[in-house]
């Protein structure tokens, strides 16, 4: 692990253990294991996929139901963003993030990131007196290329009749 990715998972490490001692929860070796499986994940992943990972790539075993219940608690920490409006429901790190907006298909409800810099900028510009902002999201709501030509291929049909 790179010295600024390991400075980047002590900064996480140490808001969770802060986290956990204000609410009188313990500091389980699982819940340390998650954290550090999400912050090796880049982009966003959904419960399954986050247990794929966890069972595969850190060859750590652990129930669906610990790691559910595990998202739900790293969002109350502000360690852990949900997107619902995909489906299957999207996670993703909430710290050490790129500037990236979010494309959602209102149809087939899939969800796409785009990398974007000047979102970043454009937010520093904007005047946030008496507000500290933590994080943003931008979403974008249309229709994805599938979804968009089968559309088209719909109403070519509902014309030819």
């Amino acid at each position: 692990m790179e010295s600024k990715d390991k400075n980047k998972h002590e900064v996480v490490r140490h808001i969770l253990t802060e986290f956990l001692s204000l609410h009188k929860l313990r500091a389980t070796r699982e819940r340390f294991e998650i954290l550090d499986a999400i912050y090796n994940i880049n982009g966003h992943f959904t419960n399954d996929q986050l247990q794929d990972y966890l069972e595969n790539v850190c060859k750590f075993r652990v129930s669906r139901a610990t790691v559910y219940n595990t998202l739900n608690l790293f969002m109350d920490a502000r360690l852990v963003v949900c997107h619902n409006c995909s489906v299957p429901p999207q996670y993703e790190r909430a710290l050490f993030v790129d500037p990236h907006f979010h494309l959602i298909c209102t149809e087939c409800k899939s969800m796409t990131e785009m990398k974007n810099s000047l979102i970043g900028e454009s937010l520093k510009l904007v005047d946030t007196k008496r507000f500290k902002a933590a994080y943003h999201m931008l979403y974008v709501y249309g229709l994805c290329a599938k979804c968009a030509l089968r559309k088209k291929r719909e109403m070519k049909k509902l014309d030819k009749l």
